[in-house]
């Protein structure tokens, strides 16, 4: 019987591993935006700042906005919170 309780806990996490490994496999396919968080220029965008990526058909006026107005709300948020650890990874996007 010790030897059924070992192949069952192999199976277990044989299983487990399968399971893990199917969910972050589809995780592109289910959560695009997800994915793209975790690589930006994977889904063709493009580093316009420290914290912000942009698609790579937005103007340059357009991406020079959306630094400035970037860098305005990293301003409130120190104003208000004083100092801030960290700031988000801004993903724009033109068409979606």
């Amino acid at each position: 019987m010790k030897w059924l309780s070992l192949r069952w806990v192999k199976w277990s996490g044989a299983a487990a591993l399968g399971l893990l490994l199917a969910a972050i496999i589809s995780i592109p396919f289910i959560m695009p935006a997800v994915a793209a968080y975790g690589c930006p220029t994977c889904y063709g965008l493009e580093k316009a700042a420290a914290d912000l990526y942009v698609e790579r058909g937005i103007k340059a006026e357009d991406r020079k906005g959306l630094g400035a107005l970037l860098n305005a709300a990293k301003a409130k948020v120190e104003a208000f919170y004083g100092s801030v650890e960290s700031f988000p990874t801004i993903l724009v996007c033109q068409n979606q």
